[in-house]
């Protein structure tokens, strides 16, 4: 996988990771609007979830993400840009 692809990747993940947290929100806001404690118990069970997958997301995006310095450095690379 390129870096670029990575970065990609990296992207997505990170999207996803504010997709899970609104989702979390949502929950958060039916659990204010539930009428039973036992609805209030799922709904907050769901809320924890979504914060779970949000936070699994942001470790998957934080293995991928590698700094450009990383790379290693290619010699026909330095000869195309010399200082």
């Amino acid at each position: 996988m390129t870096q670029r692809e990575e970065y990609r990747v990296w992207d997505c993940l990170m999207t996803k990771q504010d997709d899970y947290l609104q989702s979390a929100a949502d929950a958060m806001e039916l659990v204010q609007r539930a009428p039973s404690n036992e609805d209030k118990g799922r709904l907050l069970k769901l809320a924890q979830a979504w914060v779970d997958l949000a936070d699994r997301a942001r470790k998957a995006a934080r293995r991928i993400r590698k700094p450009f310095l990383a790379e290693p450095l290619e010699p026909n690379k330095l000869e195309r840009h010399p200082d």
